[in-house]
Protein backbone atom coordinates (compact mmCIF):
# COMPACT_ATOMS: atom_id res chain seq x y z
CA UNK A 1 0.00 0.00 0.00
CA UNK A 2 1.46 3.54 -0.94
CA UNK A 3 0.33 6.85 0.93
CA UNK A 4 1.03 9.92 -1.29
CA UNK A 5 -1.24 12.37 -0.16
CA UNK A 6 -1.30 13.98 3.56
CA UNK A 7 -5.22 15.07 3.99
CA UNK A 8 -5.46 16.28 7.04
CA UNK A 9 -3.62 17.36 10.41
CA UNK A 10 -5.62 19.10 12.83
CA UNK A 11 -4.21 20.12 15.82
CA UNK A 12 -0.71 19.49 14.92
CA UNK A 13 1.64 20.33 17.57
CA UNK A 14 -1.31 21.63 19.74
CA UNK A 15 -0.60 22.47 23.46
CA UNK A 16 -2.98 20.89 26.47
CA UNK A 17 -3.21 24.98 27.68
CA UNK A 18 -4.85 25.70 24.57
CA UNK A 19 -7.47 22.69 25.03
CA UNK A 20 -10.46 23.51 27.71
CA UNK A 21 -12.90 20.48 28.81
CA UNK A 22 -12.68 17.27 28.04
CA UNK A 23 -12.63 15.34 24.49
CA UNK A 24 -15.82 15.15 22.25
CA UNK A 25 -17.56 12.81 24.11
CA UNK A 26 -18.40 9.67 22.07
CA UNK A 27 -22.06 10.52 22.00
CA UNK A 28 -21.48 13.25 19.95
CA UNK A 29 -19.85 11.58 16.64
CA UNK A 30 -21.46 11.23 14.04
CA UNK A 31 -22.75 8.34 11.84
CA UNK A 32 -19.00 6.53 10.59
CA UNK A 33 -16.80 8.85 12.63
CA UNK A 34 -14.65 7.39 15.16
CA UNK A 35 -12.51 8.42 18.28
CA UNK A 36 -9.03 7.19 18.53
CA UNK A 37 -7.40 7.51 22.01
CA UNK A 38 -3.90 7.26 23.01
CA UNK A 39 -3.22 7.29 26.43
CA UNK A 40 0.35 7.14 28.53
CA UNK A 41 0.12 5.72 32.30
CA UNK A 42 2.64 5.04 34.86
CA UNK A 43 1.55 1.40 36.41
CA UNK A 44 3.42 1.71 39.49
CA UNK A 45 2.13 3.13 42.48
CA UNK A 46 5.60 5.22 43.17
CA UNK A 47 8.23 5.22 40.52
CA UNK A 48 11.71 7.67 39.64
CA UNK A 49 12.95 8.24 43.37
CA UNK A 50 15.58 6.88 45.59
CA UNK A 51 15.33 4.17 48.31
CA UNK A 52 13.78 5.30 51.38
CA UNK A 53 13.54 8.89 50.32
CA UNK A 54 10.34 8.45 47.98
CA UNK A 55 9.31 8.80 44.78
CA UNK A 56 6.63 10.04 41.98
CA UNK A 57 3.19 8.91 42.25
CA UNK A 58 2.25 6.50 39.21
CA UNK A 59 -1.32 5.84 37.97
CA UNK A 60 -1.22 2.17 39.94
CA UNK A 61 -3.17 0.71 37.19
CA UNK A 62 -3.41 -1.80 34.17
CA UNK A 63 -5.00 -1.74 31.32
CA UNK A 64 -8.42 -0.05 30.92
CA UNK A 65 -10.88 0.79 28.52
CA UNK A 66 -12.84 3.18 31.21
CA UNK A 67 -12.50 7.22 31.15
CA UNK A 68 -12.82 6.81 34.83
CA UNK A 69 -8.91 5.87 35.20
CA UNK A 70 -5.60 8.58 35.60
CA UNK A 71 -3.05 8.68 32.86
CA UNK A 72 -0.05 10.67 32.36
CA UNK A 73 -1.26 12.43 28.96
CA UNK A 74 -4.26 11.67 26.55
CA UNK A 75 -4.68 12.08 22.55
CA UNK A 76 -8.24 12.25 21.56
CA UNK A 77 -8.61 12.17 18.05
CA UNK A 78 -11.42 12.16 15.68
CA UNK A 79 -11.84 10.24 12.20
CA UNK A 80 -14.94 10.06 9.61
CA UNK A 81 -13.71 7.12 7.84
CA UNK A 82 -16.02 7.85 4.76
CA UNK A 83 -15.07 11.20 4.06
CA UNK A 84 -11.14 10.21 5.26
CA UNK A 85 -11.00 13.36 7.42
CA UNK A 86 -9.86 13.96 10.85
CA UNK A 87 -12.79 16.08 12.66
CA UNK A 88 -10.87 17.20 15.67
CA UNK A 89 -8.26 16.78 18.36
CA UNK A 90 -7.51 17.55 22.30
CA UNK A 91 -4.33 16.88 24.14
CA UNK A 92 -4.54 16.61 27.80
CA UNK A 93 -2.30 16.25 30.59
CA UNK A 94 -3.70 13.24 32.76
CA UNK A 95 -3.33 13.46 36.52
CA UNK A 96 -1.28 15.96 38.21
CA UNK A 97 2.36 14.82 38.78
CA UNK A 98 2.96 14.57 42.26
CA UNK A 99 6.21 14.08 44.03
CA UNK A 100 6.34 11.69 48.04
CA UNK A 101 9.16 12.23 50.06
CA UNK A 102 12.38 13.82 50.34
CA UNK A 103 14.02 13.33 46.98
CA UNK A 104 11.29 14.76 45.00
CA UNK A 105 10.54 17.66 47.36
CA UNK A 106 13.91 19.31 47.17
CA UNK A 107 14.06 18.74 43.65
CA UNK A 108 10.26 19.81 42.29
CA UNK A 109 9.40 22.63 45.41
CA UNK A 110 7.71 22.05 48.49
CA UNK A 111 4.04 22.69 48.65
CA UNK A 112 1.41 21.74 51.18
CA UNK A 113 0.42 17.85 51.57
CA UNK A 114 -2.99 17.59 49.88
CA UNK A 115 -5.77 14.96 51.72
CA UNK A 116 -6.12 13.15 48.66
CA UNK A 117 -2.43 12.40 48.09
CA UNK A 118 -2.27 11.17 51.56
CA UNK A 119 -5.28 8.83 51.31
CA UNK A 120 -3.48 6.64 48.28
CA UNK A 121 0.17 7.01 48.97
CA UNK A 122 0.62 7.34 52.91
CA UNK A 123 1.50 9.87 54.98
CA UNK A 124 4.47 11.33 53.17
CA UNK A 125 7.09 13.95 54.76
CA UNK A 126 6.88 16.30 51.91
CA UNK A 127 4.47 16.31 48.87
CA UNK A 128 5.11 18.20 45.33
CA UNK A 129 3.06 19.29 42.87
CA UNK A 130 2.78 20.22 39.15
CA UNK A 131 0.97 20.46 36.14
CA UNK A 132 2.22 18.95 32.92
CA UNK A 133 1.70 20.27 29.47
CA UNK A 134 1.78 17.65 26.34
CA UNK A 135 1.24 18.30 22.99
CA UNK A 136 0.38 16.53 19.79
CA UNK A 137 -0.13 15.71 16.11
CA UNK A 138 -1.97 13.96 13.74
CA UNK A 139 -1.85 13.66 10.27
CA UNK A 140 -4.02 11.79 7.79
CA UNK A 141 -2.77 10.42 4.62
CA UNK A 142 -4.81 8.94 1.64
CA UNK A 143 -4.02 5.52 -0.39
CA UNK A 144 -7.14 5.12 -1.89
CA UNK A 145 -10.99 5.46 -1.53
CA UNK A 146 -10.97 3.20 0.51
CA UNK A 147 -7.30 2.95 2.48
CA UNK A 148 -5.65 5.65 4.56
CA UNK A 149 -3.17 5.95 7.36
CA UNK A 150 -3.44 7.93 10.85
CA UNK A 151 -0.08 9.01 11.89
CA UNK A 152 -0.23 9.84 15.60
CA UNK A 153 2.27 11.71 17.85
CA UNK A 154 2.25 12.63 21.54
CA UNK A 155 5.25 14.18 23.77
CA UNK A 156 4.98 15.35 27.30
CA UNK A 157 7.36 15.44 30.36
CA UNK A 158 6.90 14.47 34.04
CA UNK A 159 7.66 18.39 35.09
CA UNK A 160 8.90 17.34 39.09
CA UNK A 161 11.60 14.42 37.64
CA UNK A 162 12.94 16.92 35.98
CA UNK A 163 13.12 13.86 32.91
CA UNK A 164 13.38 14.20 29.20
CA UNK A 165 9.78 13.83 27.18
CA UNK A 166 7.45 10.78 26.79
CA UNK A 167 6.91 9.95 23.47
CA UNK A 168 4.30 7.97 22.13
CA UNK A 169 3.74 7.18 17.88
CA UNK A 170 1.80 5.44 16.36
CA UNK A 171 0.51 4.75 12.47
CA UNK A 172 -2.75 3.00 12.28
CA UNK A 173 -4.09 1.74 8.50
CA UNK A 174 -7.71 1.92 8.37
CA UNK A 175 -9.63 -0.20 5.21
CA UNK A 176 -13.23 0.30 4.88
CA UNK A 177 -15.34 -3.07 3.69
CA UNK A 178 -18.59 -2.38 2.21
CA UNK A 179 -21.54 -4.51 1.22
CA UNK A 180 -24.91 -4.20 -0.94
CA UNK A 181 -28.01 -4.23 0.64
CA UNK A 182 -31.28 -5.21 -0.42
CA UNK A 183 -31.63 -2.09 -2.44
CA UNK A 184 -28.22 -2.49 -4.25
CA UNK A 185 -27.09 0.50 -1.82
CA UNK A 186 -23.48 -0.27 -0.38
CA UNK A 187 -22.89 -0.24 3.00
CA UNK A 188 -20.23 -0.18 5.44
CA UNK A 189 -20.00 -3.33 7.41
CA UNK A 190 -16.23 -3.44 8.69
CA UNK A 191 -13.14 -1.71 9.43
CA UNK A 192 -9.81 -3.58 8.87
CA UNK A 193 -7.40 -1.88 10.96
CA UNK A 194 -3.79 -2.77 11.61
CA UNK A 195 -0.89 -0.76 13.20
CA UNK A 196 2.41 -0.03 14.82
CA UNK A 197 3.49 1.78 18.00
CA UNK A 198 6.53 3.39 18.48
CA UNK A 199 8.50 5.70 21.51
CA UNK A 200 10.23 5.70 24.20
CA UNK A 201 9.03 2.64 25.68
CA UNK A 202 8.57 3.82 29.08
CA UNK A 203 5.78 4.14 30.47
CA UNK A 204 3.12 1.72 29.49
CA UNK A 205 0.41 3.30 26.67
CA UNK A 206 -2.36 1.77 25.33
CA UNK A 207 -5.09 2.62 22.15
CA UNK A 208 -8.77 2.63 22.37
CA UNK A 209 -11.35 3.22 19.86
CA UNK A 210 -14.46 4.28 19.99
CA UNK A 211 -18.18 4.44 17.71
CA UNK A 212 -20.41 7.01 17.62
CA UNK A 213 -22.57 5.07 20.00
CA UNK A 214 -20.07 5.06 22.76
CA UNK A 215 -18.66 1.38 22.47
CA UNK A 216 -15.08 1.24 23.00
CA UNK A 217 -12.59 -1.39 21.91
CA UNK A 218 -8.99 -1.96 23.39
CA UNK A 219 -7.07 -1.57 20.10
CA UNK A 220 -3.60 -2.24 21.38
CA UNK A 221 -1.24 -2.50 24.67
CA UNK A 222 2.33 -1.50 25.54
CA UNK A 223 4.12 -3.24 28.39
CA UNK A 224 7.21 -0.87 29.21
CA UNK A 225 10.29 -3.22 30.82
CA UNK A 226 11.94 -0.19 32.22
CA UNK A 227 11.14 -0.44 35.60
CA UNK A 228 10.99 2.20 38.30
CA UNK A 229 14.25 4.23 37.33
CA UNK A 230 12.88 4.24 33.86
CA UNK A 231 12.16 8.14 33.38
CA UNK A 232 16.12 8.62 33.54
CA UNK A 233 17.40 5.47 31.09
CA UNK A 234 14.17 5.53 28.62
CA UNK A 235 12.82 9.20 28.15
CA UNK A 236 16.22 11.32 26.89
CA UNK A 237 15.60 11.85 23.24
CA UNK A 238 12.98 11.10 20.51
CA UNK A 239 13.14 7.53 20.00
CA UNK A 240 11.93 5.18 17.95
CA UNK A 241 11.67 1.70 19.84
CA UNK A 242 8.90 -0.59 18.70
CA UNK A 243 6.37 -0.52 21.12
CA UNK A 244 4.05 -3.35 19.26
CA UNK A 245 2.08 -4.02 16.53
CA UNK A 246 -1.61 -5.23 16.25
CA UNK A 247 -4.39 -6.26 14.01
CA UNK A 248 -8.21 -5.72 13.95
CA UNK A 249 -11.00 -6.34 12.32
CA UNK A 250 -13.83 -4.60 13.70
CA UNK A 251 -17.87 -5.82 12.09
CA UNK A 252 -19.98 -3.00 11.81
CA UNK A 253 -23.94 -2.77 12.25
CA UNK A 254 -25.94 -0.48 9.94
CA UNK A 255 -25.69 2.72 11.90
CA UNK A 256 -21.85 2.02 12.11
CA UNK A 257 -22.03 0.83 15.71
CA UNK A 258 -19.14 -1.81 16.66
CA UNK A 259 -21.15 -5.85 16.90
CA UNK A 260 -17.77 -7.56 17.18
CA UNK A 261 -13.98 -8.08 16.61
CA UNK A 262 -13.17 -11.31 14.10
CA UNK A 263 -9.20 -12.22 14.69
CA UNK A 264 -7.80 -15.39 13.77
CA UNK A 265 -11.30 -16.91 11.97
CA UNK A 266 -12.73 -16.13 15.44
CA UNK A 267 -15.62 -14.10 15.97
CA UNK A 268 -15.46 -11.84 19.44
CA UNK A 269 -18.44 -10.17 21.09
CA UNK A 270 -17.47 -6.58 22.75
CA UNK A 271 -17.06 -7.69 26.39
CA UNK A 272 -14.96 -10.66 25.35
CA UNK A 273 -12.32 -9.05 23.47
CA UNK A 274 -11.44 -6.66 25.96
CA UNK A 275 -11.69 -8.82 28.96
CA UNK A 276 -8.55 -9.97 27.43
CA UNK A 277 -6.57 -6.77 28.05
CA UNK A 278 -8.40 -5.42 30.96
CA UNK A 279 -6.32 -5.15 34.62
CA UNK A 280 -3.00 -6.43 32.85
CA UNK A 281 -0.12 -4.49 32.31
CA UNK A 282 -0.27 -3.64 35.87
CA UNK A 283 3.18 -3.20 38.10
CA UNK A 284 3.74 -5.67 40.99
CA UNK A 285 5.07 -3.50 44.02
Amino acid sequence: MQYTQAEEAAGQCLPAEHVTGSPQPATQLSPHEYEFQTRSFAPFKLFGGLPLMGGYAGNNRGFETSEDVTSKMVQTIGVNVERQEITFQSVRPGDVSVGIGLFPALSGGLTFKHPEFLLRLGDPIFAASEQSHPTGSAILTRASPEEFRLSQNLAGFLPLTRAADIDVHSEIDIKTITEETDSSMRMLSELRISGRMFGDAFPNAEILMRDPSGQTIFLHGFQTEGGKLGPYWYLPGDNKRPMGEFQRNILLDNRGNFLGVRSDDKLWTLRDWNAQFLGKGGASE
